[in-house]
């Protein structure tokens, strides 16, 4: 890629620390009718912690000192023309995001009433007095919840295709942060107790980083003053930049070939990638571009070729990490087209890296490309979300940013990122009849 797009690549985008360890980011805009406002705390992914970080919003959402249940939050929730607030966790590569989410109305439909301080200041309620009994969580609420927890990690076994992908991640980075889960494991999260709970909550307070988002039509001074005025108690700790594993690792180590058997009637085929390339590389918008056209869209290779002309594949996509240098592939076959499906799979790779496409399917990919990165400047909760993993991986770059060097991306620069992508791990899931 060209030296000019990657100085374009790397503007500048506004992010204050108001306090120490706590950020906010502040994109005013008349374009929404609807103010988004979140607040995240990250910490870095670990075992012992993960389950326990993630009952935390949950559990707070249940009811607080001033409104002790979730009725009394609903009803103060919807004297404010209906505001919500949502419990959330994600992982953003190696980090483990847990937090809240916002919407409300903008101040101007209501003519004048503060609905944004209000439901900061209800925010804040839910998040810094909770409802406490004995100096601890409510062990009824905290029961509730931990049920609720292990019901949703056991239900990512429903889904075969998003077990498979989860699965592959966990064999290809065992080792790493990234390999696990961010609601955590089942043993952990059924040992959770009202006082393991509150611990975990104090510790979330004085030891994450703390990010605040909000995109609406406030101005960055009044919504800095309202954050100050509802959060300002908040301290966090910087997180050291979670860093890719180094592509040497996933290079160079054996290849992993891993079949599981399940009760399932159709097989569930996933290949992880390692690659040079993370967001914070001048060549990543190259490596969008790539992934777009290999199988990241309904025009890549994938698709038209593996699933649509050879029929090997009920589905065939390709996805990206941007944050773990990691690409993957995901694909549903009959078991007994494992070998072959594999090998197009990655004869359709080879097709990309040796300049093997015309320009139609080029400007395809990039087109694909260029549409999603648009949309997110056309949703705040999209917005909202590529804001944190900016925050995340430190990425000092914005949507239009990014939409500049895409493009300006050519098929050298596609070729050339398709050549540090390397196979590393190859998981298969088929039916337990197929042994």
């Amino acid at each position: 890629m060209r030296e000019e797009w990657s100085l374009q690549l790397m503007q500048k985008t506004v992010r204050t620390e108001i306090s120490p360890g706590v950020w906010l980011r502040v994109i005013s805009t008349n374009k929404f009718i609807a103010p988004c406002f979140s607040i995240s705390f990250l910490t870095t992914l670990e075992k012992e912690k993960a389950a326990n970080f993630a009952l935390l919003p949950n559990l707070l959402r249940r009811g607080c000192k001033k409104y002790p249940d979730m009725e009394k939050i609903a009803f103060e929730l919807n004297a404010l023309y209906g505001a919500r607030i949502e419990p959330y966790v994600r992982k953003k590569g190696a980090v483990q995001c847990v937090g809240f989410v916002c919407d409300m109305v903008s101040d101007q439909t209501t003519g004048g009433e503060p609905v944004f301080r209000k439901t900061l200041m209800l925010l804040s309620e839910i998040l810094l007095r909770p409802y406490l009994v004995d100096s601890v969580f409510d062990s009824n609420y905290v029961a509730g919840e931990r049920a609720n927890l292990v019901d949703r990690i056991e239900a990512q076994i429903n889904d075969k295709r998003t077990y498979a992908k989860k699965r592959l991640f966990e064999i290809m980075c065992e080792n790493e942060p990234f390999g696990l889960s961010e609601l955590g494991d089942i043993e952990t999260a059924k040992k959770i107790d009202a006082k393991t709970a509150y611990s975990y909550y104090e510790e979330m307070l004085s030891s994450c980083q703390i990010e605040i988002f909000y995109c609406g039509n406030e101005n960055a001074d009044t919504v800095e003053h309202v954050v100050r005025e509802s959060l300002g108690s908040l301290r966090g700790i910087n997180l050291e930049k979670p860093n890719a594993t180094p592509p040497a690792i996933g290079i160079n180590k054996e290849q992993k070939n891993i079949t599981e058997t399940m009760a399932v009637s159709q097989g569930k085929l996933a290949l992880g990638f390692r690659t040079t390339i993370t967001a914070e590389s001048r060549e990543y918008p190259a490596l969008i571009v790539m992934n777009a056209l290999f199988g990241g869209s309904t025009s890549s290779k994938l698709f038209l070729n593996v699933r649509e002309k050879m029929s090997l594949c009920y589905y065939a996509s390709s996805t990206l990490e941007k944050l773990a240098g990691i690409m993957a592939v995901s694909s549903g076959i009959e078991v007994q087209n494992f070998e072959i499906a594999k090998k197009e799979i990655l004869k359709q790779l080879e097709a990309v890296k040796s300049a093997d496409f015309n320009e139609e399917e080029f400007d395809a990919a990039k087109k694909s490309v260029l549409t999603s990165l648009k949309a997110i400047l056309d949703s705040p909760v999209q917005l909202e979300d590529f804001e944190l993993s900016q925050a995340v991986g430190r990425l000092p770059y914005g949507p239009e940013e990014l939409i500049f060097a895409t493009e300006r991306v050519d098929s050298h620069d596609v070729v050339a990122a398709a050549g540090t992508v390397t196979l590393d791990t190859v998981y298969f899931l088929k039916g337990e009849e197929a042994k």
